[in-house]
């Protein structure tokens, strides 16, 4: 039995909103994206997105140090979707349409 997703911390959704926008972003980028964060909340938020698979680390082939994230593929998200509780799935829907 799959687990239900019911929770994502707050900025989440702002993160899977900024990537449905852009193809990959770094951490940084991210954190310079979405206003009145901080570095700590980002990478709590992506760690979180990361074990859920809603978005994927590809690696930065300029900056080995640094790692670009991406929205999961519509394959993998598939997948994912029906595990997520109404509300959390409305939310990430919502984002994936209206990103700015």
């Amino acid at each position: 039995m799959n687990k239900i997703i019911s929770k994502l911390p707050h900025y989440s959704i702002d993160i899977i909103g900024k990537l449905s926008n852009n193809d990959i972003m770094t951490r940084d980028e991210l954190l310079d994206s979405i206003p009145e964060t901080n570095s700590k909340t980002i990478r709590y938020a992506l760690r979180r997105l990361l074990e859920n698979k809603l978005i994927l680390q590809v690696p930065n082939l300029e900056d080995m140090r640094t790692v670009n994230y991406a929205l999961a593929t519509p394959e993998l998200l598939s997948d994912i979707l029906p595990q997520l509780s109404n509300d959390l799935l409305t939310r990430v829907l919502d984002a994936l349409e209206n990103h700015d």
